[in-house]
């Protein structure tokens, strides 16, 4: 994963996306309009233990 982009935050979560590591959920807080909430995946949180997950 030597090819992540390092220039701005959302070039790294679209990247972060793009290969499985985090996903969009929703939630809606009480009397509020829904919000986005970035969540890792099971791939996102090997790759953070340090383990090297392909892009599938």
């Amino acid at each position: 994963m030597d090819d992540a982009p390092y220039e701005s935050l959302a070039g790294g979560l679209h990247w972060c996306l793009e290969h499985d590591l985090i996903e969009v959920c929703w939630r809606k807080p009480p009397g509020r309009d829904p919000q986005p909430w970035f969540a890792m995946t099971r791939s996102g949180l090997a790759v953070m233990e340090g383990e090297t997950v392909e892009r599938g």
